[in-house]
């Protein structure tokens, strides 16, 4: 998704202080996380997928799942969605 390493490593960062928490819209238990950062005109977010059993592993983890830039209307979408659950304001 053309991320890089440095913007990877700021990931914790955004989940700590987030612009914008989502409901996952594909059906999944999860969420999607916005950041305040910007790439190419574009926040970039976090999709985390929670209780996520890995590996045939007996424990279940909140998951990151992708990381990207996400352009167009998505969040004014979501919104209007109902899928907004939490939302940072000034």
């Amino acid at each position: 998704h053309g991320i890089t390493k440095p913007m990877l490593e700021r990931a914790y960062g955004h989940l700590c202080s987030p612009k914008a928490i989502y409901t996952a819209s594909n059906g999944e238990p999860g969420c999607v996380v916005v950041s305040f950062e910007i790439k190419a005109g574009n926040p970039i977010i976090i999709c985390l997928r929670s209780n996520h059993q890995m590996g045939g592993r007996r424990d279940f983890y909140n998951a990151i799942t992708s990381v990207y830039d996400k352009g167009g209307d998505a969040e004014l979408r979501w919104t209007q969605k109902g899928l907004l659950r939490w939302q940072n304001t000034p």
